[in-house]
C-alpha cells in the first residue's frame, strides 16, 4: 500500500478557517476582464471548453487545487476514514490537506452569462452574489466562473479561493502560472492525476504534548542565539509592542460598522497608476502611503456626511503586508502575510497633513519589531491551537475596515490569446465591517475593488463618489490636475 499523504496548515491559514461564520466568508475573489475576440465562437459565445481544458492542464503546477481539508472528528469511535463537515469537525484541532480522491474539474470551473445589455452594474451584482456564497468545505476550496456577455465584446473570469489557500502574493503568482505574457499559446493536455492515500484518524491524533514542543522551541532558540537572555528580552519587547497596538482599544462606532448580514455589494474604480506615482514623487512618500491617504479622505467624507463626530475618535484599518521571502518557489500557495493596524487620521482635513501622519505611522511599523513578534506568536500557538482559536476570534475587535494594496504586473497578460484588461479584487470582510477595500495595480492601472455588507452599507455609489473626489483632492495637494478618466 502506498504511503499516506497529508500536509499541515500554517497557523495563519488555520486562522482564516476558524474566523469564518455563516455571514463572513474568508475567501478572496478576483474579477478579471478580458477582450473576448480571440475566444469568440461561431455563435458569438465564449469557448468555455477551451478555457476549462486550459485550467485542467495547469493543475499539476498547483497541487493545492486538487486537495481538500481533513479534520479530526469529535468522536474517536469512527471506524473508517472519511472527510468530515465543518459542523462535525473538532475546531480546536487544525485540519490537514489531503488529496481529493474524487476531484472533478467540472465542479470547479463554471460557465454563466450576463443578460443583455451586459453592463458593469450587472457584472458587479453577479460578483457580489458569488462573494456572498460560502465554498464547499468537502471539496478543494476554489471556483472559477467564466462569465460571457459583458458589453464591448468582453468576458470575465471570476476567480474565488479560500484565504487559507492563498494570499495576495501567491494569488498573483497563480495568475502568472495560468496566463502568459504573449497572445501566442500552445494547447496542452492535462497530466494524469493519481491521488495519494489519506491518513487515518488515528494518525491525525498522533500529537506531541504542547509543553514538550514549546520546550523544544525554547531550547532551539537558546542553541541558535549568541545571547539567549538578550534574544528573549528583544522578543518580549516586540510582543508587547504588537499587542499594545490593539489590546484595550474599542472600534469607533460609525455608519460604516454594524451587524453583519449574509449579502454583499461590489463596486469597481480605475485610476492611472502613473497619477498615483506622480503624487508619491511630489510628496516624497510611498505608493502605499498615497493610497492610504486617499482612503482616509474618502472615509472622512463619508463619515462627515453622516454627522459623525471625528475629533479624538480613531478609525482603524487592517493593512495586510506580505512577508514572503525568496525561499518560496514558483506556484507556492498559502499565506506569508502579517497585518498592520493603522489609525487613519480621519479627523484631519488637509490631505498633506493626513499623509504626513500616515507616513510617520508606516515608517515606525517598518522599523519596529512587529514581524519578529508575529513570528514568535505563530511559533508558539501552532503548538497550542486552542489559543489560535481564541486569538482569531478577537483579532478583528478594534478594526473598522480593511485596506489591501496588491502590486501586480505592469505589462499585459493573456489567457489563450485573450488580453486581460482589468483585475479587480473582492476582499473578505471581518466582523462588523461595512466596507473593505482592495487594490490591484495592473498594466498601468490601479484597479479598485470595493466590497460592502448590504446590511451596513446598502449603496456604494456615494462612497465611490467620495473616493473619486479624494483622489483628485490628494492630487491637487501634490500640484497635479484632476486624474484623466480611464475607459476600457
Amino acid at each position: 500500500m502506498s504511503a499516506t499523504f497529508h500536509e499541515a496548515l500554517s497557523p495563519t491559514d488555520y486562522t482564516f478557517l476558524i474566523t469564518e461564520t455563516p455571514e463572513l466568508h474568508m475567501h478572496v475573489q478576483s474579477v478579471m476582464v478580458f477582450d473576448a475576440r480571440s475566444l469568440t465562437t461561431s455563435d458569438d459565445g465564449i469557448d468555455f471548453e477551451a478555457i476549462k481544458n486550459a485550467y485542467g492542464a495547469k493543475l499539476h503546477l498547483i497541487p493545492r487545487y486538487r486537495q481538500k481539508l481533513m479534520w479530526q472528528t469529535k468522536s474517536r469511535k469512527s471506524p473508517y476514514l472519511k472527510w468530515i463537515s465543518w459542523q462535525q469537525s473538532d475546531e480546536s484541532k487544525p485540519p490537514v490537506w489531503i488529496d481529493d480522491d474524487h476531484f472533478n474539474v467540472d465542479y470547479h470551473v463554471r460557465h454563466t452569462s450576463l443578460p443583455k445589455p451586459g453592463s458593469e452594474p450587472q457584472l458587479t451584482k453577479l460578483a457580489a452574489r458569488i462573494a456572498a456564497q460560502p465554498l464547499d468545505r468537502s471539496r478543494p476550496l476554489w471556483e472559477i466562473w467564466i462569465v460571457e456577455g459583458l458589453q464591448a465584446n468582453r468576458f470575465t473570469i471570476i476567480s474565488k479561493m479560500h484565504h487559507c489557500m492563498v494570499d495576495a502574493k501567491s494569488g498573483v503568482d497563480l495568475v502568472n502560472i495560468t496566463m502568459s505574457t504573449s497572445p501566442e499559446y500552445k494547447t496542452r493536455k492535462a497530466k494524469p492525476y493519481k491521488p495519494r492515500p489519506a491518513p487515518s484518524q488515528k494518525e491525525l491524533r498522533d500529537q506531541v504534548m504542547a509543553p514538550v514542543k514549546i520546550a523544544e522551541s525554547i531550547t532551539s532558540l537558546w542553541k541558535e542565539s549568541d545571547s539567549f537572555s538578550k534574544e528573549i528580552a528583544t522578543r518580549a519587547k516586540a510582543l508587547g509592542e504588537t499587542f499594545a497596538s490593539s489590546i484595550g482599544k474599542k472600534r469607533t462606532p460609525s455608519v460604516l460598522n454594524g451587524d453583519n448580514g449574509p449579502h454583499r455589494t461590489v463596486a469597481f474604480h480605475d485610476t492611472p497608476l502613473d497619477y498615483i506615482k506622480d503624487i508619491r514623487r511630489a510628496l516624497g512618500c510611498s505608493v502605499n502611503d498615497v493610497v492610504l491617504t486617499i482612503v482616509t479622505a474618502a472615509f472622512r467624507d463619508t463619515l462627515l456626511k453622516s454627522d459623525q463626530e471625528l475629533e479624538n475618535l480613531p478609525f482603524r484599518v487592517a493593512a495586510p503586508v506580505s512577508t514572503w521571502g525568496r525561499g518560496q518557489g514558483h506556484g507556492a500557495t498559502g499565506n506569508e502575510v502579517t497585518s498592520w493596524t493603522i489609525d487613519l487620521p480621519v479627523h484631519i482635513a488637509n490631505p498633506v497633513d493626513q499623509l504626513a501622519q500616515i507616513h510617520e505611522i508606516t515608517s515606525e511599523l517598518k522599523d519596529s519589531n512587529h514581524a519578529l513578534a508575529v513570528d514568535m506568536i505563530t511559533s508558539f500557538i501552532k503548538y497550542t491551537p486552542g489559543l489560535m482559536s481564541l486569538a482569531a476570534r478577537n483579532a478583528s475587535g478594534p478594526i473598522n475596515s480593511i485596506v489591501t494594496n496588491m502590486p501586480g504586473p505592469q505589462f499585459p497578460l493573456y489567457y489563450l490569446g485573450a488580453q486581460m484588461q482589468r483585475s479587480y479584487p473582492v476582499v473578505p470582510l471581518l466582523e462588523s465591517m461595512g466596507i473593505g477595500i482592495g487594490m490591484m495595480s495592473y498594466n498601468g492601472i490601479l484597479c479598485w475593488g470595493i466590497t460592502s455588507d448590504l446590511d451596513i452599507v446598502a449603496d456604494l455609489a456615494p462612497f465611490i463618489k467620495s473616493l473619486e473626489k479624494s483622489i483628485a483632492r490628494v492630487g491637487k495637494a501634490a500640484g497635479l490636475a484632476k486624474p484623466p478618466k480611464v475607459k476600457i
